[in-house]
């Protein structure tokens, strides 16, 4: 952890190639820790690039990046550990509108020691619902248990996130309304081999009974 600390702050101020080794000695009176650190030369990040980006804007990709453009009085923010962290964010965006399939591939470029931050993403076909079927919920209507609609719908992105939002969103007015064992599970299968991204979606609810309030002591 005091390792990773040292390197943290060398990249924050633009030491980007920092090596930190550290050697454990035990003696007769206690530990010595030795931090042996090699700054290397000064950066920064010149230019953060996306491409291939067509069905989600770079300006709502860009706000989930962790590195970070040289500023006035910033060298910028960079590593291998912000990079991998960047390119995995902007899978999980693509995945929650639908991309299951997405592929972002990082590039970092150094020219003449300053640094130059590539993501490639390959959008691939994206989910959609075909159908939603909801079974199960016989005493409580759609219109009180999402009464401000689904995430998921005909024609719609399909994705997990949209899924465990409407999963919470359902599970909380059902137990606002006294169904404190209800219970919800879900369901996913394609239409046919031949056409892996549209989806059928059954949510399967379990109301589980209306408890009512009995004696109320003070």
């Amino acid at each position: 952890e005091g390792r990773q600390a040292l390197i943290s702050y060398f990249q924050a101020k633009g030491f980007f190639d920092v090596t930190v080794d550290s050697q454990f000695k035990k003696l007769s009176n206690g530990v010595t820790i030795l931090y042996q650190i090699t700054r290397q030369q000064k950066h920064k990040v010149f230019d953060i690039n996306i491409s291939g980006n067509k069905q989600i804007s770079t300006d709502d990709l860009s706000s989930h990046l962790n590195v970070e453009k040289a500023r006035w009085f910033s060298h910028g923010k960079f590593s291998e550990q912000l990079v991998r962290t960047s390119a995995k964010n902007l899978q999980a965006v693509y995945q929650s509108e639908g991309f299951s399939s997405v592929v972002v591939v990082p590039k970092v470029e150094n020219h003449g020691g300053d640094i130059k931050v590539a993501f490639q993403v390959t959008e691939g076909p994206r989910d959609i619902v075909s159908a939603l079927t909801i079974e199960g919920a016989d005493t409580f209507p759609q219109s009180k248990f999402a009464p401000v609609g689904l995430k998921l719908a005909a024609g719609q992105p399909y994705s997990q996130a949209h899924v465990e939002a409407d999963r919470a969103s359902i599970m909380a007015h059902y137990l606002q309304d006294g169904y404190l064992t209800s219970s919800f599970r879900e369901t996913a299968t394609i239409v046919s081999k031949n056409d892996p991204h549209h989806i059928n979606v059954v949510y399967h609810i379990d109301e589980g009974p209306l408890v009512y309030a009995g004696d109320i002591l003070t």
